[in-house]
């Protein structure tokens, strides 16, 4: 069954009911972390959309996509934030962990979602419509005030914004390729 509006054809690995994707005037996502634990707080579901338990599964923030939710300094009108549930100590230099990092399940299932989000508002995966929050100072000029989400991926041993950044966004694209085809 093909989405009218989009033209897409919900792909077996779509995490986020269509219900969820309303009419909307959405420009971006927004990838981040929540800094807290592995499950999303009621303070999680008040600043994103769309979150990710450590074991990758879907939970829906208390506002719907259309509604902005504060979790990007300046840029929050036009963006679909999806949070990652964990980094609850989590230092960046030296980098580390804290007691609940990010897990690869999370990672693989924000490829999905964010594809999703993307495809469904016609929106292509690029710097300035999919990016990390740790991108936004670079991407749009607006400083973050200390934001680090997501410069460090499973994986990694260090943080690297830019590399974090693109590694999401290569896996985003081959999703978003499966949705079209």
């Amino acid at each position: 069954m093909r989405d009218e509006k989009s033209g897409l054809v919900p792909h077996p690995s779509s995490l986020i009911p269509l219900a969820w994707l309303p009419e909307a005037p959405v420009k971006r996502v927004i990838m981040h972390w929540t800094a807290g634990g592995h499950q999303p707080s009621l303070i999680d579901r008040f600043h994103y959309h769309l979150l990710l338990d450590a074991a990758g599964k879907l939970h829906r923030g208390q506002f719907r996509i259309g509604r902005w939710p504060p979790h990007t300094r300046r840029l929050n009108t036009g963006s679909v934030a999806i949070a990652l549930c964990g980094m609850v100590g989590a230092e960046r230099a030296p980098l580390h962990w804290g007691a609940q990092p990010i897990t690869s399940e999370q990672v693989a299932a924000l490829g999905r979602v964010a594809a999703q989000v993307l495809g469904r508002y016609g929106r292509p995966v690029t710097e300035a419509t999919c990016l990390t929050h740790c991108e936004v100072t670079t991407a749009y000029g607006l400083a973050q005030r200390g934001k680090w989400d997501i410069s460090v991926l499973p994986g990694m041993h260090s943080c690297a914004p830019h590399s974090a950044g693109e590694q999401l966004r290569e896996q985003i694209r081959r999703h978003w390729r499966a949705l079209k085809a």
